[in-house]
């Protein structure tokens, strides 16, 4: 795991050595820099140090000198990929380095290797026959990438403030960029919220030429589930535990200590209980609250037990949480208003204490539909073309008086957000039930007409790509192709390597790819229970009262915090934002509307703003 950054054309040494510096704690073991100054070409390469330590030195070439990559990932059937290139007449000078095998597999299948890789990636590769800049990014996004293309300049970088260091990268906020991060909570690739930058979206790599100094971008993966496989449940659910299994075994493969995060939730606790087949002596690692509602420390603790891990708990409170609000702006590199980034980053800062690597779940509730909306999708539907429109306005006026309470995910809670797109076209459901603005209120502070086609246009997109389609495959591909990239694994990204830890996704492999692709919804929710083919696989793994407790996310006591007046806002945007947070606080604070999401993605926005825009 480590940071990339580079640029083609103006710049200089200087500069690229400021956008490595600002990627350091991604890779602290070691740096690497080359230069082609014909072709005004700079690489920047930060290292993380994991798998072969002597021979994954970057950036790397070939032994023919004939192509040069710097790597951010891991490609973990890296060793019968190298044993297949050997085997085709590929020369190796690594001991068992994956960057050395993913150099050898460009050069051997073009970008077709791509399609043969198990792993997570963000990397670029300069082929020198060709003249040519290649930058790609893993199916999923579990590695970020950043570019921007101005004139002859282009330049790329791991993180937003990284690219931010080049001379032709202006600070400024993009008024698209903008309005999408108030709409979905995060900003979607290939948006961001700076003009003039992108993110590469998953699944997609560019290619730049060196001598037209232009680029195409082209995808070479996407999510699309077809429903061809209908064979018995059982064998199915069979299926995905052996190749989970199979999944956890290589990601287990480091040269350094391996652990795994264990929340007591059904995926962590299947990710331990697999990990311990294969490792005798497995480090677990789980985070507690002192606030009773938010806290699960004690299922993982029965996990553990029940596994035999070496458990490692830490128990946080308010307090220490809201020290790690007052430095957020050094957290997010790009704002995005997921508060369990918090717990996140402290659980990487203790894990990273005692192991250079942690297998984690992520993936497991996007794919095989796990979050409460599956179950309120066919729910709202029904009410939507059966009740009056009178009777829903008067419904929806009440459940907009009701008072959540503070505890996590209150009842109150989900159903105003569940109710509140209700009148909006079901391809904008998903991200409103999580919106801090609607469109609305967007349009009240921008003074500005904000068209909903245009800010919702990835989750429109994602919705619409089958329009055959069964409703809840629609919301899957949403969370798969919108939620988990620029969400779910953002969030781990960021709190990870901020801590130098390198997390990995055994429900991310290519092979449950593969497979959960081709079920039917009646497969991965049967009998309407989430994540069925993963409970009915697991039942004799796993207790049963881990297996059919209440899901419980990595949540925050955020509302309490804005009602005490505990997180202090800082105010660098316009007078028009600043009016509108004035207003969300004070309706807050009365309780006449709660505001919690606003309220955290506002002061994320402009915590960062002041830090990185001043």
């Amino acid at each position: 795991m480590c940071g990339i950054a580079g640029f083609v054309g103006a710049g200089s040494e200087t500069d690229l050595r400021a956008m490595s510096d600002a990627i350091l704690h991604r890779g602290p073991d070691g740096e690497g820099y080359y230069q082609a100054e014909e072709q005004r070409l700079f690489l920047a390469h930060r290292r993380l140090t994991i798998v072969d330590p002597e021979g994954g030195v970057q950036p790397m070439w070939d032994v023919t000198g004939t192509a040069c990559v710097i790597f951010n990932g891991e490609i973990y059937n890296h060793r019968d990929l190298r044993k297949e290139l050997e085997a085709a007449g590929r020369q190796f000078a690594s001991d068992h380095s994956d960057t050395e095998v993913l150099l050898n597999a460009y050069l051997t299948w073009g970008m077709d290797c791509l399609h043969r890789l198990d792993g997570m990636w963000a990397f670029a590769l300069y082929d020198k026959r060709k003249q040519e800049l290649i930058l790609c990014r893993d199916r999923y996004g579990e590695k970020p990438l950043y570019y921007g293309a101005r004139g002859e300049n282009f330049a790329f970088a791991s993180e937003l403030t990284a690219l931010l260091e080049h001379p032709s990268i202006e600070r400024r906020l993009c008024p698209v960029g903008l309005k999408k991060y108030f709409a979905y909570g995060y900003v979607p690739a290939p948006n961001s919220l700076i003009e003039g930058v992108c993110k590469l979206p998953a699944g997609c790599y560019i290619a730049y030429s060196l001598v037209a100094r232009q680029f195409v971008l082209e995808r070479y993966w996407t999510f699309a589930i077809q429903p061809t496989d209908h064979r018995p449940s059982r064998e199915v659910n069979a299926e995905l535990i052996q190749l989970l299994d199979q999944a956890v075994a290589l990601r287990l493969e480091a040269d350094v200590p391996v652990g795994v995060f264990l929340s007591g939730g059904i995926d962590s606790s299947l990710v331990t209980a697999l990990a311990c087949r294969h490792h005798e002596h497995i480090e677990s690692f789980s985070i507690g609250f002192d606030e009773a509602s938010y806290d699960e420390s004690d299922y993982a603790r029965q996990v553990a037990e029940k596994f035999q891990t070496r458990h490692h708990p830490s128990v946080v409170n308010s307090d220490e949480l809201l020290k790690l609000v007052a430095g957020t702006d050094g957290l997010i590199d790009e704002p995005m208003g997921d508060a369990s980034l918090l717990p996140t980053t402290l659980l990487c800062r203790e894990t990273v204490k005692h192991v250079k690597v942690g297998l984690a779940g992520d993936g497991a509730d996007e794919l095989l539909c796990g979050y409460q909306p599956y179950y309120a999708l066919p729910i709202l539907r029904l009410i939507n073309g059966v009740l009056p429109g009178a009777l829903k306005g008067r419904m929806g006026s009440f459940i907009e008086n009701l008072q959540p309470s503070s505890g996590y995910l209150s009842f109150e809670y989900l159903l105003k957000r569940a109710w509140r797109p209700l009148n909006q076209p079901e391809s904008r459901w998903a991200p409103l039930w999580m919106s801090p603005l609607m469109i609305e209120e967007i349009q009240d502070v921008l003074d500005e007409p904000v068209d909903p086609e245009e800010v919702f246009a990835e989750a429109i997109s994602a919705w619409n790509h089958n329009p055959d389609a069964h409703p809840l495959d629609k919301l899957t591909k949403f969370y798969v192709d919108i939620y988990l990239q620029n969400d779910i694994l953002a969030k781990t990204d960021r709190a990870s390597m901020r801590h130098s830890l390198e997390i990995r996704a055994p429900f991310l492999s290519k092979d449950i790819a593969d497979l959960v692709q081709q079920l039917p919804i009646g497969k991965r929710m049967q009998w309407g229970i989430t994540k069925s083919t993963l409970k009915f696989g697991a039942a004799d793994i796993l207790p049963t009262n881990i297996l059919w407790r209440r899901k419980h996310g990595f949540g925050v006591p955020m509302q309490s915090w804005f009602e005490e007046g505990r997180v202090q806002t800082p105010h660098h945007l316009d007078d028009r934002w600043q009016m509108m947070h004035a207003r969300a606080q004070t309706a807050h604070q009365d309780r006449s509307k709660p505001e919690t999401a606003f309220l955290w993605n506002y002061h994320l926005l402009t915590s960062w703003a002041e830090a990185h825009l001043s």
